[in-house]
């Protein structure tokens, strides 16, 4: 297996399996609930990502949230454990990172995307 140089830079790991891990919950969460995965679907689900716990009670954020609006459908299904599998990720890893790695992970992520879709 090849290096990449981003490899050889400590630290750099967590970057690489963070877009990693959040692009797999990502398209698995898009999946389960139905949603085409598209990368425009994506970029909403990204976007509505809670970014603070005071978000996850606020009944303005949950009613717009597309984040949450696949989360619920989730929920709905008989295999509702699904719901849990992301609540985990979603609501547990990544609500426990700092708020400058989850906005910079976030803003990379989406910028990526916004990039690639630039080119179509």
């Amino acid at each position: 297996m090849n290096l990449d140089p981003v490899d050889l830079v400590r630290g750099s790991e967590f970057w690489r399996d963070a877009c990693l891990r959040m692009s797999a919950n990502v398209c698995q969460l898009l999946r389960k609930a139905g949603q085409p995965v598209t990368m425009a679907n994506i970029v909403r689900v990204v976007e509505s990502l809670p970014r603070d716990k005071w978000e996850l009670n606020d009944q303005a954020w949950r009613k717009h949230s597309y984040f949450v609006t696949c989360i619920q459908t989730c929920h709905g299904l008989a295999d509702n454990k699904c719901a849990d599998e992301f609540a985990e990720y979603f609501l547990g890893y990544f609500m426990q990172r700092s708020p400058l790695a989850k906005d910079t992970l976030v803003e990379s992520f989406i910028g990526i995307l916004r990039g690639i879709e630039l080119d179509k």
